[in-house]
């Protein structure tokens, strides 16, 4: 198992472990570069990938295809997902020398033969002649659009194998739309016989509209209320602060608020 995030308890993004049986058979977590072994952090599934160990045979001419990231054996030197390259040689200490000049250590782990690769692995690639294996395994993943794709990789000529001519035939008719997880709920709940029957709710009455000349009505009124409220002690207030006394029995007469 690889980590690709850091994991507190002293787990370090791109560390390596093998995971094994630990003495009461509880799985824990072995260096592959040496050191004490750990527990496995449960808590953090999400922070590491799980592979199966497997082991490749490689020779000088060999087409390999890098399934992972990483760096080569220098630490400067960025390998890309999906790069392919051609097996130059070995080193003393067993390192694989590619074609391109990168050198990759032995224990690298991500690699595959290159000879053969996936139609979405090859988008951006192409090759004067492309050879393409379409079998019944395959049709869950066939349609219109993997077969554009598929089909242009080849310059000069493109060959099809198949072993079910008529179902790769509808498959190929599907449109290959990417559905969300929503839509495939809907899709699926969604059939002649479950769809749920329309019902007719009545139309909620419109909400009352204020006309032009109405709204301006309102406002004014508004205001009248309002100084009718505050108007008479907002005016002695500031006659107090100017030093003006008001006669004892007089009325502060309400002004007349005209149309805006």
């Amino acid at each position: 198992m690889q980590f690709h995030q850091n994991v507190k308890g002293g787990y370090v993004r791109g560390e390596r472990y093998r995971v094994e049986s630990g003495e009461q058979g509880q799985p824990v977590l072995a260096p592959l570069r040496g050191g004490p072994k750990k527990p496995l952090p449960h808590g953090a599934p999400e922070r590491f990938e799980v592979y199966r160990e497997e082991r490749l045979g490689l020779a000088v001419g060999d087409r390999v295809r890098f399934c992972l990231g990483g760096t080569a054996l220098d630490g400067k030197r960025r390998i890309s997902n999906g790069r392919i390259d051609e097996v130059a040689g070995f080193d003393r200490a067993g390192n694989v020398r590619l074609k391109s000049g990168l050198v990759v250590a032995k224990d690298y782990g991500h690699l595959d033969y290159g000879f053969v690769i996936t139609s979405q692995t090859a988008q951006g690639k192409d090759a004067p002649k492309a050879i393409a294996a379409m079998g019944a395994q395959s049709l869950p993943a066939i349609n219109a659009k993997q077969l554009y794709v598929t089909a242009s990789r080849g310059k000069e000529d493109v060959t099809l194998y198949v072993d079910d001519k008529a179902a790769v035939r509808r498959a190929i008719h599907s449109a290959g739309r990417q559905l969300s997880a929503t839509e495939m709920v809907k899709e699926q709940r969604a059939s002649p016989q479950q769809a749920p029957s329309r019902q007719a709710h009545p139309r909620r009455p419109a909400p009352k509209t204020i006309g032009h000349a109405t709204w301006r009505e309102a406002v004014i009124d508004r205001a009248r209320q309002w100084w009718r409220r505050r108007g008479s002690s907002v005016v002695r207030g500031a006659a107090k602060r100017a030093g003006f006394r008001p006669p004892a029995t007089g009325h502060q007469p309400t002004p007349q608020l005209g149309r805006i």
